[in-house]
């Protein structure tokens, strides 16, 4: 495997096949010890949050369903669920290093 197809799919700007166990999609964790959950209680209802890292959106999905207004950040061209976040900034490795 030639490592150029590895960086590609290492910074989520491509999904190649041999990589798909790693992008596997999952819901949102609500068991009580889970981190989602956990998540879930500090941050309420009705507040204001910057979900940076926010990949695919499951946890801002289920925050934005408690009343939340989400910021997501992430390399993430499109996330699977873009209606969890009202705003969505899509960030470039690239970008930041030349600053």
């Amino acid at each position: 495997m030639p490592v150029h197809r590895c960086k590609s799919t290492v910074r989520s700007q491509r999904k190649l096949p041999e990589f798909d166990e790693y992008f596997v999609k999952y819901p949102l964790k609500i068991d009580r010890y889970s981190s989602h959950r956990v998540a879930q209680r500090l941050v309420g209802a009705g507040q204001r949050v910057l979900d940076i890292g926010s990949g695919e959106g499951y946890v801002a999905q289920g925050l934005e369903h408690d009343g939340n207004t989400m910021t997501g950040v992430d390399i993430i061209p499109v996330p699977g669920e873009r209606d969890a976040f009202s705003k969505y900034v899509c960030g470039s490795q690239r970008r930041l290093r030349s600053r």
